[in-house]
């Protein structure tokens, strides 16, 4: 029997390599006792495209050297495997075993399950959402999410129902004189927190549960406050020692009623929490006791006042959050429309859509907390084992999903034996707290499955292979249970557990350093400036440490924010310094592509603002001058002319003007006049990148690559238009659809001889021989948000139950965590639940440290800047836990206090590192750059370039099994999707009219097949996967099932000229004896091949 697998990993300690082995000893075990392959059967989930494609690539390549016993890393691996668990000795056997399970690895790559979450999700979603809801062709964009939150707002605004619910909302979270963000922050608020509220509705969880508010209590309050009033409202002077103005104007006392109980209505129902006065700056001001004058004879009778103020603070927030809830369905109606409609899902749709209809008991694919073999059919497909990497970033949504996964991959009766799962992370490295992660989960996992089962281990991995002796002292000296960042934040009850990691080896080598400095926004003679302070850790950090032999292209500067990172860059290139900073995801921000992008836009919208940000990119760079006098111009033009700013003839009239420009501008624009815009994109952006003559300009390898891949981005659009569609306009809607694609992913983060600048996010899971973190605590770090609301919440049962929930105004959060603690319970509970969300908040920043300190190999050097004339000593002495940046930089400081010698730390020292030649990189790597620019030459895309696993008569078989998996029922929309699925699938191998041509074939012999498409089959299931009685895999290209006629259809696909026709009797046989189908007439379930004749398609 397998046992599952709890392994926490530290940063650098093999984790990668750990996973990879767990997926090869699987392999081995399983082979042991059985014949057929094993891989098909394991799922492999990671969190990054990029640790998908490095596990991937280590599953293959360890397999290679077990399998060749000559290698030099043979027999090192084969000990680590011996080592694990119910393996012990490798004999020849299994390691034929391993030859024979590899090559079938080889021969069906695709088959091999090694998915990204969001992957993962997808491939739910595509099988079991999608055929429920009739969805026949998706598009996931993430980018388009902004269009319809103002969308939604237009219809809210639009229909009177929607209206008279928002009001209410609109009047308490949006302030008179707001912009157009504030309303659409606020529907933003309700998608990304819809998970929360549905969670709330689910479970019944009603605000007046939660935050109960006690009438009679109040009515006490506000009558003895009144009777204190009336006492002290004869003598005007000891009014104004007593109150502040303030709550004068908060309870109007000026225009207090005679009656008592009209005034104490008076204040309930209307005037108190509905007087402008009474927001929650005041009633925390209040509450806070910050209304009472020095006054000791009043002081007893005034406390009465902060539980009042706390009542009405209890009484503010439930009503707010009882509008958020009231208003949620109109959101999600409206939202669903748009959505299911347009076919266009994000990443967060396809995981909440998912996650509800998994967990619908009426949908039957979970039942008691197991998924069921319904789940698995529609998957079309069955997992034994499940391994998971970088689990501390899963969110609560996410776990779910895994959940009834996991409890039945483990759950014994009724499943295939042997069944586990693996699940390797680092709590310590989750950092993704921001966008629904949650670490606690997988110090949950173990204890979970305890209650099921004995067969669970959880392991540590502890030994660090990554960085040197030095570096590695250092992190454990800053994070340490003993006076390091771990102790201190215990102190303040806030658990971040750290276990000193070990070196690999004896060596001391390394070299850390660790600097304070600090600067003031305020001009002061006495300290820096916050520029000052940026040059003087370029200067004095950096390149001192360049000088003293540390290379700048082994090297990394670190930092929070893109915003510090930019004006470092700055800094560097006023200093000449070559560095590399790709903080953008697309390939369209790359500085040699941006500008063409821009201009393309110009052309194809006229907007004069596109044609601004081409001039004053980095590419060309026009004076200050030049720049008003094209607005100017562009002006002029409209006025004189009266066209449409798309009009292209404004480049005459710009040319043919007495304007006269600091550079030869209307020669560029004589060019670009010149210009034939009716060609393919290739050709265009061949011409445009010679006009622009960026050869000149660009001189770096990243940037040929870039330029490169730029046009056969073009070529590839080219390739899957008609020629009536390649246009500018149909180029546009392709890249921005596609930015986020991995083959609109830049190249050029490998530069060979460049200092490199990234965000401690992008950071995570790479190492660098030397690290330069910069710190500035002068930034706010953290993660609050910026939407109109929040949801904190707290969950029970191992976060698989919802406990407490609370959707409270963002904006209130600063005051609410300010608030004296109150014996009003639930007074308390708010108090208590923003107190762990700022908890999180700052160990979320704490593992942002973690991680930064664990990418150095060889050296560390850390520069710490805090906002402060008074020095860091000051500012680390009176911090708490909710100024997140300044408390992270108390703990910092108080971990090396006594370390530091003229507010430094140093351990180790620098061994020079021996520059490499530099590499003649255009000439040699790019040589065919000038031929690319010579106007007599055009740029061919070889077909030489992409992989030949099979020949063309089998990868056109592909096509049409994919391309068929796609009909239910020969509907127009059916085919219209698949036609563009296969266009954008097969468009490297085919060119696009082969492809019409494939699909036009297939479509004429297949229409005659009226049974096969008829709407009275009840269910139809593509790649349908089942098993023999002898646990052989087999798959059937269509299954349809009419449960009330008792029939079964099996249709299997053929492109070749070799059938089995036994193949069919098989599968007839296994249909018959399943459970589900048992009651069916043997002569009502039909099997056939539909043959499809492609022999005159010219491949």
């Amino acid at each position: 029997m397998f046992k599952s697998k709890v392994i926490k990993a530290s940063a650098g300690t093999g984790k990668t390599f750990r996973l990879s082995l767990e997926y090869i000893g699987i392999l081995l075990k399983m082979r042991r006792v059985s014949a057929e392959p094993v891989f098909k059967d394991i799922l492999v989930v990671t969190f990054t495209r990029k640790a998908t494609a490095e596990i991937r690539e280590r599953i293959f390549n360890y397999l290679e050297i077990l399998t060749d016993e000559t290698h030099e890393g043979h027999n090192n691996l084969k000990s680590v495997l011996e080592s694990f668990d119910g393996i012990n000795c490798i004999i020849n056997s299994d390691l034929q075993n391993l030859k024979d399970e590899y090559s079938k690895m080889l021969l069906n790559k695709h088959m091999v399950s090694i998915k990204t979450i969001d992957g993962f999700i997808n491939f739910i979603f595509r099988n079991l959402v999608a055929p429920a809801k009739q969805i026949f062709d998706y598009v996931i964009d993430d980018n388009s999410e902004d269009e319809i939150y103002l969308e939604i707002l237009n219809r809210i605004l639009g229909k009177e129902e929607y209206f008279n619910s928002f009001e209410k909302i609109f009047l308490q979270f949006i302030q008179k004189g707001r912009s157009l963000d504030n309303y659409i922050d606020l529907i933003k608020s309700f998608i990304l927190r819809r998970y929360v509220i549905n969670e709330i509705l689910r479970y019944g969880k009603k605000e007046k549960d939660e935050l109960n508010y006690d009438d009679e209590i109040v009515d006490l309050l506000l009558g003895k406050f009144y009777d204190f009033l009336t006492e002290i409202l004869g003598n005007e002077d000891d009014l104004k020692k007593i109150l502040k103005s303030d709550i004068v104007k908060v309870f109007d006392i000026e225009n207090l009623t005679p009656n008592k109980e009209e005034q104490i209505k008076k204040w309930k129902l209307r005037h108190c929490l509905d007087n402008s006065k009474c927001n929650m700056y005041n009633i925390n001001d209040i509450a806070k006791k910050n209304f009472l004058k020095k006054n000791e004879k009043y002081e007893a009778e005034l406390s009465v006042i902060v539980d009042l103020m706390h009542y009405f603070l209890l009484e503010k927030v439930q009503k707010e959050q009882s509008y958020l809830i009231d208003s949620a369905k109109y959101v999600y109606e409206i939202y669903d429309e748009i959505k299911m409609t347009g076919n266009s899902f994000s990443h967060n749709d396809l995981l909440f859509y998912s996650s509800e209809l998994i967990l619908d008991e009426n949908n039957r694919f979970v039942a008691e907390n197991e998924v069921t073999n319904l789940f698995y059919e529609y998957l079309a497909g069955k997992f034994r084992f499940c391994l998971i990497d970088e689990f501390q970033d899963t969110g609560i949504s996410q776990w779910k999903i895994f959940l009834p996964v996991l409890r039945e991959i483990t759950g014994g009766k009724g499943k295939k034996d042997d069944g586990s799962f693996v699940i390797v992370g680092d709590d310590k490295q989750a950092i993704y707290g921001w966008r629904g992660g949650e670490k606690e989960l997988l110090n949950c996992v173990e204890p979970f499955f305890r209650r099921f089962t004995d067969n669970i281990v959880a392991e540590s991995l502890n030994t660090n292979y990554r960085s040197s002796g030095n570096v590695i002292e250092f992190v454990n000296k800053t994070f340490s249970s003993l006076n390091g960042i771990s102790e201190k934040l215990a102190k303040n009850g806030i658990e971040w557990n750290y276990i000193n990691v070990k070196p690999h080896s004896d060596d001391k080598q390394g070299y850390c350093k660790v600097l304070f400095d600090n600067y003031s926004d305020r001009n002061s003679n006495e300290c820096k400036s916050k520029q000052e302070a940026f040059e003087s850790f370029v200067n004095n950090v950096l390149l001192k440490s360049f000088e003293q032999g540390i290379s700048p292209s082994s090297s990394v500067v670190l930092a929070r924010t893109n915003k510090d990172l930019s004006k470092i860059g700055e800094i560097l290139k006023e200093k000449n310094i070559p560095y590399v900073f790709e903080s953008v995801g697309s390939i369209l921000g790359h500085r040699l592509v941006k500008p063409f992008f821009y201009l393309l836009k110009w052309f194809n919208f006229g907007n004069i603002t596109d044609l601004l940000f081409f001039f004053r990119s980095e590419g060309f760079g026009i004076s200050n001058s030049d720049f008003f006098k094209i607005t100017e111009l562009y002006r002029g033009y409209g006025r004189e002319k009266k066209a449409k700013p798309a009009d292209r003839r404004i480049l005459s009239y710009i040319i043919d003007s007495d304007v006269e420009f600091d550079c030869d501008l209307k020669d560029f624009f004589s060019r670009i006049a010149s210009l034939n815009l009716n060609v393919r994109m290739k050709e265009l952006v061949i011409s445009v990148f010679r006009i622009l003559d960026f050869e000149k300009k660009f001189n770096i390898s990243s940037d040929y690559k870039n330029l490169f891949k730029f046009i056969g981005i073009a070529h590839d659009f080219d390739e899957s238009k008609e020629p009536g569609s390649r246009n500018i306009r149909n180029f546009l809607r392709y890249l921005v659809k596609n930015k986020d694609a991995e083959f609109m992913k830049p190249d050029g983060l490998q530069c060979s001889d460049k200092l490199q600048l990234m965000s401690v996010h992008k950071s995570k899971g790479l190492e660098f021989k030397t690290v330069f973190l910069f710190l500035n605590f002068g930034s706010y770090y953290g993660n609050s948000s910026v939407l109109a609301f929040e949801a904190l919440t707290e969950y029970k049962d191992y976060f698989t139950m919802l406990d407490s929930a609370l959707l409270i105004r963002s904006s209130h959060l600063t005051k609410l965590k300010k608030i004296n603690a109150s014996n009003i319970e639930n007074i308390k509970l708010i108090k208590d639940m923003t107190e762990l969300k700022y908890k999180k908040e700052l160990i979320g920043e704490v593992n942002n440290l973690y991680v930064a300190l664990t990418r150095a190999k060889t050296n560390l050097i850390v520069y710490n800047l805090v906002n402060s004339k008074d020095g860091a000593e000051k500012v680390a002495s009176k911090s708490d836990i909710y100024q997140t940046s300044k408390y992270l930089f108390k703990v910092y400081w108080d971990t090396f206090a006594e370390d530091l010698r003229e507010n430094c730390f140093e351990k180790g020292e620098i061994i020079p590192e021996k520059e490499e030649e530099p590499v003649a990189e255009k000439e040699e790597i790019y040589s065919g750059f000038e031929e690319l620019f010579n106007p007599e030459s055009s740029l061919k895309c070889s077909e030489e370039d992409v992989e030949n696993v099979y020949a063309a008569e089998a990868k056109a078989g592909e096509l049409v099994h994919d391309f068929m998996q796609m009909i239910y029922y020969f509907k127009p929309p059916e085919i219209e999707a698949a036609e563009r699925y296969i266009l954008k699938k097969y468009g490297s191998w085919f060119s696009a009219e082969t492809i019409k041509k494939i699909i036009e074939t297939v479509l004429m012999q297949a229409e005659k097949y009226t049974e096969v498409f008829s709407e009275d089959w009840d269910h139809i299931f593509t790649e349908y996967i089942l098993f023999d009685k002898d646990k052989k895999e087999c798959r059937i290209d269509r299954f349809s099932v009419n449960f009330k006629d008792k029939k079964i259809l099996i249709v299997d696909y053929k492109t070749g000229s070799v059938y089995d026709e036994s193949q069919l009797d098989h599968y007839k046989k296994i249909i018959s004896e399943m459970n589900m189908y048992k009651h069916f007439p043997k002569e009502n379930i039909k099997a056939f091949f539909l043959r499809f004749n492609l022999k005159d398609i010219e491949f």
